[in-house]
């Protein structure tokens, strides 16, 4: 099918250099505030089964993702025959059947996370302050400073025999990773960096192909490098978007969603549209197309180029007045999902879908039957322009104090005499201000992905509010926002064309994560006052929510408010594992549930802990230096396995 919306594919490395040259000389120069992005899963903890050298079944608990099949990066994996924990620059493969570390992988840089699939054990390392390879021998175009920031090494090591990893694979991609995930052997990487003059995201030194590289976004701030990687054979495919940013990304089977934040392009067409109003004719109307058209550094390039041949006091007129009209005007926030259809190490970009409001956490998305439905929060804000003249003085002589030692030290003054070149004139920039105003609004909206259109929009939930957690179940999407109290909202969109509010209920504190353990029972995960709140929800029937148990810690936080990864559930012996943390003392605790109870039947005392995870019938707590080994029934500690210090 055709790609939706704006879209710019370059002929070649010199027209992506000169267009980041003349972006990256706006940006300097533009002050925008833009929302904070958040992050954060769905489908509860599978157990997964695994053929032991005995032939039996054992059962183990595989990371916490948001979609069943799709593996997410963790920095702790296990199979059941092996727990890898990777740390700082070294990763740790421990022999679960054993109970001993059985080999230690050093790496380059520090490790993001990890990756298993059958004997293959994937790492992704970040490498920080490492310099971006320059294209600039492909075109004459000043480099006006190195460019230093973290890269991306992907490690595929062979673990048939967990005691001698073989390296099979190494692939060094420019950029910080952004997100990743695994179907079926394939992991596919978003990685983000900076829309810079003279740099070109690269894979082993070697710039991607001109050909992948696409601008979708008339305001692009960085590069999101898509990566495909066949872990078995090491084959690999590479696409590049110029957009303003990367906020989330969530991925179906089929399709890969990255979200962008561009609450500000509106407000940046209606500034230049304005100042257009007051250019002379035919310049007015070139910049007010070129505006319209997407191509925002452009007609912002025409308009300061027209005020630098003005006196400074008429051109600070002119943005003056043109401020003056955009004092009435409010302006929603926004965001851009792009679509990137996937099959194995195929990659290849869609299109996009533009929707009003900001994106809490990859819990707001998700792909049902065809349409992506994305719960958003959406504020107004006011917009004012104003004017900056930049000054750049004339080169002036300079002193250099001389030190030269051998038996003695001496000291002498040498002077360098500055080229006598007249100071060049002022540059004339234009800069947006966008402040945030009223109070915000939620909204649901439903898009085909068939034709990349908004089908359903539910706007203006719960006024005053923001979301706080999101999950999909079936055709009910439950949100929860939080100003006062938590109201937990049931959204019935199985007619993608009308999404309808069925139920809701209103408790004091809020949610920050949402889990489903069966059909009927939703556990919340969130904050009331000053502690940790635990909450079962019945939702049998969704028009008629209850909360039928609350667990209450007082003065305790958890990694589960932020990070899905940590919360584990088993599902058979119906418990909740969660690491807790007070006062610089941590642990794991263990909940007892049911579908009208909570019950804490421990905290695991384990200093640093940040994961757990069951095999059989033990329970691993897992830290940045060892694993405390538990008995799942007694809760009694069993064994531990200490990492040697870095």
């Amino acid at each position: 099918m055709g790609v939706k919306g704006f879209i710019r594919v370059f002929a070649s490395y010199s027209e992506v250099l000169f267009f980041l040259s003349s972006l990256y000389s706006k940006a300097q120069d533009s002050v925008i505030e833009s929302a904070t992005p958040g992050v954060a899963p769905r489908m509860v903890t599978p157990v997964m089964p695994l053929a032991s050298g005995s032939g039996v079944s054992v059962r183990y608990s595989s990371t916490n993702v948001q979609v069943a099949g799709i593996d997410e990066i963790d920095p702790v994996k296990s199979d059941g025959r092996i727990i890898v924990v990777s740390s700082g620059d070294r990763v740790y493969i421990v022999d679960a059947s054993r109970n001993s570390l059985a080999s230690v992988i050093p790496l380059r840089g520090s490790a993001r996370g990890v990756f298993l699939w059958g004997s293959y054990l994937v790492i992704l390392a970040g490498i920080g302050s490492a310099p971006y390879p320059r294209v600039l021998d492909r075109v004459s175009i000043p480099l006006f400073y190195p460019y230093t920031y973290e890269n991306t090494s992907v490690y595929v090591y062979d673990i048939s025999s967990p005691s001698r990893p073989v390296q099979r694979l190494l692939l060094d991609y420019s950029g910080f990773l952004s997100g990743a995930r695994m179907i079926n052997g394939s992991i596919y990487l978003v990685l983000s960096t900076p829309a810079r003059p003279g740099l070109i995201p690269s894979i082993n030194g070697s710039p991607i192909s001109v050909s992948k590289i696409y601008l979708v976004d008339p305001v692009p701030s960085s590069f999101a490098t898509i990566a495909s990687i066949d872990i078995a054979g090491g084959g690999h495919s590479e696409i590049s978007l110029l957009i303003s940013s990367t906020s989330w990304i969530y991925m179906s089977p089929s399709r890969l969603y990255i979200v962008s934040y561009r609450g500000y392009i509106d407000a940046y067409i209606s500034a230049l549209s304005a100042l257009a109003r007051y250019l002379p004719g035919d310049l007015g109307s070139r910049v007010y197309s070129e505006a319209l058209s997407g191509n925002i550094s452009g007609a912002q390039r025409l308009v300061e180029n027209y005020l630098g041949l003005l006196d400074l006091d008429s051109a600070k007129s002119i943005v003056s007045r043109a401020s003056g009209e955009l004092s009435g005007l409010s302006f929603q926030d926004g965001s851009r999902v792009f679509v990137i259809d996937v099959r194995g190490s195929s990659i290849s970009y869609r299109g996009y879908i533009d929707i009003p409001g900001s994106v809490l956490d990859q819990f707001s998305i998700e792909e049902r039957g065809g349409y992506l439905v994305v719960g958003t929060t959406s504020r107004n804000a006011s917009l004012s322009i104003g004017l900056l003249e930049t000054r750049i003085p004339a080169p002036r002589n300079v002193s250099i104090r001389i030190t030269e030692c051998s038996s003695i030290c001496t000291e002498r003054i040498v002077s360098i005499e500055a080229t006598a070149i007249p100071a060049p004139p002022p540059k004339i920039s234009i800069y947006m201000n966008l402040l945030p105003s009223g109070n915000t609004s939620n909204n649901v909206i439903i898009a085909s992905i068939g034709d990349m259109k908004i089908k359903g929009l539910l706007e203006n939930l719960a006024r005053g509010e923001r979301i706080y957690a999101a999950r999909l179940l079936n055709n009910i999407f439950y949100l929860v926002t939080f100003r006062q109290v938590d109201p937990l909202y049931a959204i019935d969109i199985g007619n993608p064309e009308k999404p309808v509010v069925i139920g809701y209920i209103k408790i004091p504190g809020y949610s920050e994560y949402l889990h489903p353990v069966d059909n009927r029972t939703l556990v919340g995960i969130g904050v009331e006052g000053s502690g940790l709140k635990i909450a079962i929800y019945n939702i049998t029937d969704p028009r008629n929510i209850s909360e039928k148990a609350v667990l209450k810690m007082e003065g305790v936080s958890s990694q589960a408010l932020w990070d899905h990864h940590a919360v584990t559930v088993d599902l058979d012996n119906r418990l909740l594992l969660i690491p807790v943390a007070r006062d610089g003392v941590s642990g794991v605790a263990v909940i007892g549930y049911s579908q009208d109870r909570l019950h804490l039947r421990a905290i695991l005392s384990h200093e640093g802990v940040f994961r757990s995870l069951y095999i059989g019938d033990k329970l691993y707590t897992i830290s940045h230096d060892k694993i405390k080994i538990f008995s799942l029934d007694s809760l009694e500690r069993v064994g531990e396995i200490a990492f040697p210090p870095l």
